[in-house]
């Protein structure tokens, strides 16, 4: 009981992470996005995202920890981010800056440290070439900075030896002890015959 409600607890930090994902990429496009047609292409996207976690929400903890689910969150919210950045103004530094975020997710194991670093790149890219007027430009500090912690959050529990990853193991299912004689070793089936051989039947 312990053990799931840890899993349970993990899943909806998981989920309230993405919605801060959600929305600060949506409010960077706001602020940078390239006229009408970027508003449009924020507003499928923003709302298709929210619904997706909704449905995640209501997932039971085994099926939402699932690695094939994990996997095809973590590359399709990769790509969305990618889209959304494209209808900006933003430069082929930021697309470069973008994956080294990813990067870092990858090899820090430190959640606070993984933040702060997502924060650095941001302030970073406020100062590239073509990056516009300062104050639109503030946007991608929560930007990377929600980008870093929500892959960090994915990426670093998967790790062997994490200790969150732990009840997640735990709620797997285990194999069981064979029950019956076909399951049992030849060897154990030979002495059981054996055993037979020399007993005495009592009349």
């Amino acid at each position: 009981m312990q053990i799931e409600s840890m899993v349970d607890s993990r899943k909806q930090v998981f989920i309230a992470i993405r919605y801060i994902l959600i929305l600060a990429a949506s409010a960077l496009v706001i602020v940078e996005g390239r006229g009408l047609a970027s508003l449009l292409l924020i507003t499928v996207l923003t709302l298709g995202a929210l619904a997706s976690n909704v449905v995640l929400s209501r997932l039971p903890a085994r099926r939402f920890f699932d690695p094939s689910l994990q996997s095809v969150l973590l590359v399709g919210d990769a790509a969305m981010l990618s889209v959304m950045i494209l209808f900006t103004h933003a430069s082929g530094e930021f697309f470069l800056l973008f994956f080294v975020v990813l990067a870092m997710a990858a090899k820090i194991d430190n959640l606070a440290m993984l933040a702060m670093g997502g924060a650095t790149v941001g302030l970073a890219s406020i100062f590239l070439p073509g990056s516009g007027d300062f104050l639109p430009a503030l946007m991608r500090v929560p930007f990377f900075f929600a980008a870093s912690l929500f892959f960090g959050y994915v990426v670093v529990p998967e790790r062997a030896g994490d200790v969150r990853s732990r009840p997640l193991r735990e709620l797997r299912p285990r194999k069981l002890a064979p029950s019956s004689a076909a399951e049992q070793p030849s060897g154990m089936l030979q002495v059981s015959y054996e055993t037979r051989l020399h007993t005495p039947r009592l009349r």
